[in-house]
């Protein structure tokens, strides 16, 4: 297929103001990802989108209550004011404060 670009999951974006860091957490315009890379603002970054990955929570979840990434912070939480919906979590929240969610894919 000649238009086919990519399947998604992973996609080059810009790094927004202060940068990125790999594995945190961010959303960006409408888009949330997890990146993979490290890159200052402006640089291109690889964020995922999709896949089950172990994140800091302030929150604690049950198996399969619903995450949201919030939107100022960043943060993974239960609560969905300013937040935007990333995907579920799938395991509670561990000692360190971790716990796992799983990034569907989805846009706001």
């Amino acid at each position: 297929m000649k238009n086919y670009v990519q399947d998604g999951n992973a996609i080059t974006l810009t790094a927004p103001a202060g940068g990125v860091v790999s594995g945190q957490t961010l959303q960006v315009g409408v888009v949330p990802v997890v990146a993979v890379d490290d890159a200052a603002a402006g640089d291109p970054f690889v964020g995922l989108t999709c896949g089950v990955f172990k994140v800091p929570t302030a929150a604690t979840p049950t198996e399969g209550a619903v995450a949201y990434l919030t939107t100022a912070t960043g943060a993974i939480t239960t609560v969905s004011t300013a937040a935007v919906k990333v995907g579920a979590f799938v395991s509670a929240k561990d000692s360190d404060g971790n716990a796992d969610v799983w990034f569907t894919g989805q846009v706001v």
